[in-house]
């Protein structure tokens, strides 16, 4: 029972407690303490006494309760959410892969071409989503993966230009599936960034893919 029907209820026994009262009163011709005394007492013994003995009914907790198993429910499937393979992110499209999946298709493209790509912490990795080796010269490249429709801003390129320090990378480079603002272009020019867009991981990324998938016979 929840708090309005039980105030319903009570409130219901009250006058049917004070008309019983009241009846009793006039019937023995009591005197008018009487009267108050019946009135008083029906209204303390029917929320003091039977209040007590009907339980209200926590609506709340229950629906929270239920709100945490759904998340929690939630959370297990998205944990469990099967990741896909290397074969798989060769032939799926760029736009429907995640952002760890893009990040994968760049690992595996950077290790194919002799980079020695190493991952950084999914959390706290400081802007930083893949510290690669340059093959020529052994310099420590601090890479960015971004799937985005929206143009890379200021802020993520200078997250990123912070966080080659923390992994004492000389270089850094940002790739993106969108493409840049005129200042963030501005600021990479500044700090000698390079910049990759969607036309670069077309180029580059997708011929690569191309050539892969015609190695292991897939079609694209």
């Amino acid at each position: 029972m929840n708090k309005r029907d039980r105030e319903n209820l009570l409130s219901i026994i009250n006058g049917l407690i004070i008309i019983i009262g009241l009846v009793i009163v006039f019937k023995l011709d009591l005197s008018f303490y009487w009267l108050v005394g019946v009135i008083i007492g029906g209204t303390l013994f029917s929320y003091q006494i039977i209040g007590r003995m009907i339980p209200i009914k926590n609506t709340k907790k229950k629906k929270t309760q239920s709100k945490t198993l759904k998340t929690a429910s939630k959370s297990s499937k998205n944990e469990t959410k099967k990741m896909l393979s290397e074969i798989d992110l060769l032939t799926a499209k760029i736009e429907s892969l995640s952002g760890e999946e893009f990040e994968r298709l760049v690992y595996l493209y950077f290790k194919d071409k002799g980079f020695k790509p190493e991952t950084t912490a999914k959390t706290g990795d400081h802007g930083v989503d893949l510290v690669i080796k340059d093959p020529k010269d052994g310099l420590k490249i601090a890479v960015q993966c971004k799937r985005y429709k929206e143009n890379i801003g200021n802020k993520d390129l200078i997250k990123l230009e912070g966080g080659k320090r923390f992994y004492k990378c000389p270089g850094t480079m940002f790739i993106t599936t969108s493409n840049y603002t005129a200042k963030a272009m501005e600021f990479a020019e500044s700090v000698n960034m390079e910049l990759w867009n969607g036309l670069h991981i077309q180029d580059k990324i997708g011929n690569w893919r191309n050539e892969e998938a015609k190695k292991s016979k897939l079609i694209l």
